[in-house]
């Protein structure tokens, strides 16, 4: 308990009243407002007439005091030099611009709670010792860890260290311990080119245009673990993949899981490679009929994104670009500030070369989820060019944390943004839809074509007013 000149308040009050900051509502003072005045608008120390020690003693701001008459920032900036000074006292060239950015982060509380982890503080005295030698081969020396990998996105976010593909240096570790547990040498040597010829040159030139995703890092791991498989399969038959036949793709495909369909990437490579003749790859079954919401189960999910406040304002825009304009999710967590523009008076958007209005009221969703973008209030984001800023330092949100949120609130992003297109190509013909939205004229017309929209009608509709005007 504390007594204030009103009497004795409880311990939440106090610690309430060290914690409000602004603007004095009577004679303006900047800092902490402990009381209120008989309109319940707070006031300062002097006008309240209640005594707070908020002074830090280290730095003279009024703050809340954390620790030893230090406020929270200061206390702070004191861990941080503990953690990142080596053994010689003197902290690392490349470490100062991360120390700036975590001092300055508006959550200093936050900083300190992830600064005082016993993993974290100890990825940071380790990197500390390095000493001049710091850098990504040092970081990998380390034990892999989440901590690990998170400060080196904030090594590099604040260039201290220049960028690095992580998903392409982990596939490429990944596939050096899956070729060396292969025994037969000409087995390995067929799965190493494939490895590194075909995946991670694909995953490199993806890295030339963006960054390589999750997913096709994943995908990449995917084909050639199944192309191994496929291998091993080969070999209890007693054939080498140079004496593939038909009969034995469809003896593959016909006694395994669907999985097994994913030796299609493989294949055609082996086809490309001149490595097997005279075969033809089985197409995967097309799931996009059967993955859709019915018309009611859309128009419920866009009513829950527009009124449901308890969900995250983030997964609400999410779920609602997928409902309202039929995204891909990789799409729309990639999406940047200069894609939207809220200045006028409509809101607009853009996925592909056309600026597109955003209706009302998901307009007012989109410009409070602009106005107060979550995830920045830590030193993991320098200049966030993201709509959707993401949990690890200079990365936007990963689409697999936005599918599963969308699965959650019952709208799956395959099956809304299908059932999304289907309403569409009712409405424009698939390449106006194509270019406005940004997806390939052939996605737009496969919509069309499993929504059964008349777009050759419509077309001789326009050709005809176009000739009466």
């Amino acid at each position: 308990m504390a007594r204030w000149p009103d009497g004795s308040v409880c311990g939440y009050c106090y610690r309430a009243a060290h914690r409000t900051r602004g603007k004095c509502s009577q004679c303006s003072h900047e800092g902490v407002l402990p009381g209120r005045d008989a309109d319940g608008k707070p006031t300062c120390r002097d006008c309240s007439g209640i005594k707070l020690n908020v002074d830090c003693r280290h730095c003279g701001a009024e703050d809340e005091l954390y620790r030893a008459g230090h406020c929270w920032r200061c206390v702070l900036a004191q861990e941080i030099d503990i953690a990142l000074t080596g053994v010689d006292g003197v902290m690392p060239d490349r470490l100062k611009p991360v120390a700036a950015a975590l001092r300055a982060m508006p959550r200093a509380n936050s900083g300190l709670t992830w600064i005082r982890q016993p993993h974290v503080r100890q990825v940071l005295q380790r990197l500390a010792s390095c000493g001049d030698g710091l850098d990504h081969d040092a970081l990998d020396q380390l034990p892999a860890s989440r901590a690990r990998e998170y400060i080196r996105g904030l090594l590099i976010e604040h260039r201290a260290l220049p960028p690095r593909h992580r998903h392409i240096d982990d596939y490429a570790e990944w596939l050096t311990r899956k070729l060396a547990a292969i025994e037969d040498a000409e087995e390995r040597r067929i799965i190493e080119r494939f490895g590194r010829w075909h995946n991670l040159r694909r995953l490199r030139r993806h890295a030339q245009r963006n960054n390589p995703t999750q997913g096709a890092f994943l995908r990449a791991k995917q084909s050639t673990t199944v192309a191994i498989d496929f291998i091993e399969w080969l070999r209890g038959r007693g054939l080498a993949l140079e004496h593939l036949r038909q009969a034995d793709i469809d003896g593959w495909y016909a006694g395994g899981p669907t999985t097994r369909g994913l030796v299609e990437t493989f294949l055609y490579w082996a086809i490309s490679q001149r490595l097997v003749h005279a075969i033809t790859v089985p197409r995967r079954a097309d799931n996009d009929a059967a993955a859709t919401l019915g018309d009611p189960q859309r128009i419920d999910a866009i009513r829950r994104v527009l009124t449901d406040d308890s969900l995250a304002l983030s997964i609400r825009i999410s779920a609602g670009l997928v409902l309202l304009f039929g995204q891909p999710v990789h799409r729309l967590v990639a999406l940047r500030i200069d894609d939207a523009d809220t200045t006028g008076t409509v809101v607009r958007i853009r996925f592909g070369d056309d600026w597109l209005e955003v209706p009302e009221p998901f307009s007012d969703l989109l410009k409070t989820h602009l106005a107060a973008r979550p995830n920045l209030q830590t030193a993991a984001h320098r200049d966030c060019p993201w709509v959707f800023p993401g949990f690890r330092p200079g990365q936007h949100l990963s689409p697999q944390h936005v599918r599963a949120a969308l699965r959650e609130i019952g709208a799956p992003a395959l099956a809304s943004r299908t059932a999304t297109w289907r309403q569409l190509v009712k409405d424009a013909p698939p390449a106006v839809l194509a270019e406005a939205l940004g997806v390939s004229p052939a996605t737009a017309m496969r919509h069309a074509t499993l929504a059964g929209a008349d777009f050759l009608s419509y077309a001789a509709t326009r050709t005809a007013n176009r000739d009466k005007a």
